[in-house]
């Protein structure tokens, strides 16, 4: 026995001294990767002086002019969702100005493809831990160079990526204007709806800080974004905030995919069919959801389900529907094609957007996409009363008022309830079901509010106006020190 131990001592041994005098090459390559990372991201946070590109031509006229859009969640391969949905209604509604857009992407992305959109798709590395993330930028930095040189863009949008900060230090070295989008914290998010330990969040913090430091301007989708970016020093003068939107041409009520999703589903026109779609996040009140079809499917017998999209909790809500047998009052489509959802959701008569304020540390951010096409579609919403979400559905009928009198319910956008307030929420959806027009007068105002406020071409037009008033502004800068040179000759 003890023969047998000392053998495998010396085996342990061994390979011990094979990996100091023969360590792994791979390892040492990321080592090093990581220390140059380290080291850039130092250097810029470190600069005392920085130049902030911003456009001084004239943006009023847009011909001929060309934006780099670029996006590189490289393990992110979504193909529908609210953020594959802003990329491609900002892209389109940019070409629709008059703007040529060449969009690098670490995957093609099959409706920019539809859309004739020039897109560079990436090498990008197999893995998305968090250190493998870091390691990208350096990936990035050669193809982005070239990239750079051969469309020589005159600004670069960036959709900010969590860990990735390439594109800021690229813009000083060509001097291009630099504008970011921020939709929020991912390590905010991360924190509080997974378990996966970030031990490069310093890191990560300082990348985050460097794209803020380096960015002309930033787009934030929400004022809780913003604050929290001037929380982090961020000058405010820079920051535009800018909610999410919807294209009502693409999204409308439509009698046809009303009653054919019905008819395919096997459910008349008099039921009442609530309807969701999303991404089954943390944040999107999937629990409430189950609650909410648990309590009504024993009230009602004409209220039905129709759910859209898969993500980390669907399988929460498939366990509940299968488990209850309620299959033939909730229908459970897992993830459509955009064509298909839109199909799916016209054939609904209300909405449910139930987020909830459980961020770890931070306010509710969000700018739900789904939020503003559920207005576009036309049809009632029921939504927590929640930040931005409350702010956009105005006027609103509170949930907690429907026992009382209403004269008239098409004075108002939708009917908002308290966030995780399962009750509020059922109470909604039983007072719209037994409405003679079920809430469809709601609906109207909200598309309405949508034409009027929110769409994906007014949201791209106050970019553009931002854009201009801060060109104008720097012209009037150099002019100023230029006459200020020209007095002192």
């Amino acid at each position: 026995m003890g023969g047998y131990s000392i053998r495998r001592l010396v085996r342990v041994a061994k390979r011990c001294i094979k990996i100091i005098l023969f360590p792994n090459k791979k390892f040492l390559r990321e080592k090093l990767a990581l220390a140059k990372s380290k080291t850039l991201l130092t250097k810029l946070l470190s600069m005392d002086k920085i130049k902030l590109n911003n456009l001084t031509s004239d943006f009023s006229n847009k011909d001929n002019k060309t934006v780099l859009y670029i996006r590189l969640d490289y393990w992110n391969k979504a193909q529908v969702g609210g953020s594959i949905t802003h990329t491609y209604e900002v892209i389109r509604e940019l070409t629709h100005q008059c703007i040529k857009v060449v969009a690098v992407l670490p995957y093609e992305f099959t409706e920019l493809k539809q859309l004739g959109i020039h897109q560079i798709v990436l090498a990008c590395p197999d893995n998305a831990c968090h250190k493998e993330i870091l390691l990208s930028n350096l990936l990035f930095k050669n193809q982005l160079s070239n990239i750079i040189k051969q469309v020589k863009p005159d600004f670069i949008y960036e959709r900010i990526i969590p860990g990735i900060f390439i594109t800021a230090y690229l813009s000083q070295v060509f001097s291009i204007p630099y504008m970011t989008e921020y939709n929020g914290s991912e390590m905010i998010i991360n924190k509080s709806f997974t378990n996966i330990i970030n031990q490069y969040e310093n890191i990560f913090i300082q990348a985050e800080k460097v794209v803020f430091r380096f960015s002309s301007q930033i787009i934030a989708v929400s004022k809780a974004v913003a604050e929290y970016m001037i929380k982090c020093q961020v000058d405010s003068n820079k920051i535009l905030v800018n909610p999410n939107g919807a294209n009502p041409n693409a999204l409308y009520p439509d009698t046809k995919s009303y009653h054919m999703i019905r008819q395919h589903y096997g459910w008349s026109d008099k039921e009442f069919v609530v309807g969701f779609a999303g991404s089954f996040g943390g944040w999107h009140g999937i629990d409430i959801i189950i609650q909410v079809i648990d309590q009504i499917l024993n009230l009602s017998n004409n209220i039905r389900f129709l759910i859209i999209g898969s993500g980390n909790h669907f399988s929460e809500v498939k366990d509940f529907v299968y488990k209850n047998n309620h299959q033939d009052k909730v229908m459970l489509t897992g993830t459509l094609i955009r064509t298909e959802a839109i199909k799916h959701l016209q054939a609904c008569d209300a909405y449910l957007s139930p987020q909830q304020d459980n961020l770890k540390g931070a306010d509710f951010f969000g700018s739900p996409v789904k939020v503003f096409e559920y207005m576009a579609l036309g049809k009632a919403i029921i939504a927590s009363d929640l930040m931005q979400i409350a702010e956009v559905l105005q006027p609103a009928l509170a949930a907690k008022d429907l026992n009382l009198k209403i004269d008239d319910v098409t004075r108002y956008v939708a009917i908002l309830c308290e966030p995780a307030n399962v009750s509020e929420f059922v109470q909604a959806i039983v007072f719209l079901s037994k409405l003679p027009d079920k809430g469809a007068g709601l609906g109207t105002k909200a598309r309405s509010l949508l034409i009027q406020k929110y769409t994906w071409e007014q949201h791209v037009n106050k970019i553009m106006n931002f854009i201009s008033e801060k060109s104008r502004l720097e012209m009037n800068k150099i002019l100023a020190s230029e006459q200020v040179f020209d007095d002192q000759s």
